[in-house]
């Protein structure tokens, strides 16, 4: 196999029919429910986020791992609010590089503040790690100086 690549991801809820009146398998019809639409969608997005034509495997494995990080859907509380449900909707939307739970408002709330959902929330993450070395400097500088005295 040279390559592969996934065209498009439908999520359906495990007890949903997924064949046609005349029995053949319906790979086209969406979800009758409305978590697995947004999910669904949020799917879309993440083949557009992960495509590396030089590397179809890494593209696969990287938007399988990110697929997986549903298996929490009804259990993980949004990383914003820590709430479960909003709006009647567990978090369905997962961050592709830290695979975190968002609702759709929460994740749209963060962009919004630090000026862009995966540069304006990265970066902030970049800025709030510069700061955690320079204290964890300081302090193994702070101790180094009392034992010292000591």
């Amino acid at each position: 196999m040279r390559s592969l690549f996934i065209d498009r991801t439908i999520v359906k809820g495990f007890h949903e029919n997924v064949y046609t009146e005349d029995g053949k398998l319906d790979i086209w019809s969406k979800s009758s429910y409305q978590v697995f639409q947004k999910v669904t969608d949020h799917a879309t997005t993440a083949l557009l986020h992960y495509q590396l034509p030089q590397m179809p495997d890494v593209v696969v494995r990287s938007f399988m791992t990110w697929l997986r990080s549903y298996i929490k859907l009804f259990q993980a509380p949004c990383q914003r609010c820590g709430k479960f449900l909003q709006d009647g909707l567990p978090p369905t939307w997962r961050d592709f590089r830290t695979l975190e739970a968002f609702h759709d408002t929460c994740r749209q709330e963060e962009g919004g503040r630090e000026g862009g959902r995966e540069g304006g929330r990265e970066g902030g993450r970049e800025e709030g790690r510069k700061e955690g070395r320079k204290e964890g400097r300081k302090d193994a500088e702070d101790k180094r100086k009392k034992g010292r005295k000591d």
